[in-house]
């Protein structure tokens, strides 16, 4: 079940970037990119305080990755709106 959550969180954070989820798993360092994966952390690091194993394990990435992704949020007004966005269309977990 918090798998599919999960799966439903960056799903939609991937169609707010306009990017693939496919795209987000993989291995590239574009800036939508990275805003995603670093949406997707907050989200759920907030929403239900998810472990960073578990979130590394989401997107493919090292613990140290996701550390990064949740303590390193950009300053940006399109990163900020896209992450308000997303923040309003995930429903509460259960």
């Amino acid at each position: 079940m918090l798998d599919d959550y999960l799966t439903e969180i960056l799903s939609i954070c991937a169609s707010e970037f306009d990017v693939t989820v496919s795209d987000v798993l993989g291995k590239s360092k574009k800036q939508e990119l990275v805003y995603c994966r670093k949406a997707f952390c907050v989200i759920a690091k907030e929403s239900l305080d998810v472990k960073l194993n578990v979130m590394a394990g989401k997107l493919n990435r090292s613990v140290n990755a996701v550390s990064s992704f949740i303590s390193n949020q950009p300053d940006n007004k399109y990163y900020n709106v896209c992450l308000r966005q997303i923040k309003s269309r995930v429903k509460p977990f259960g």
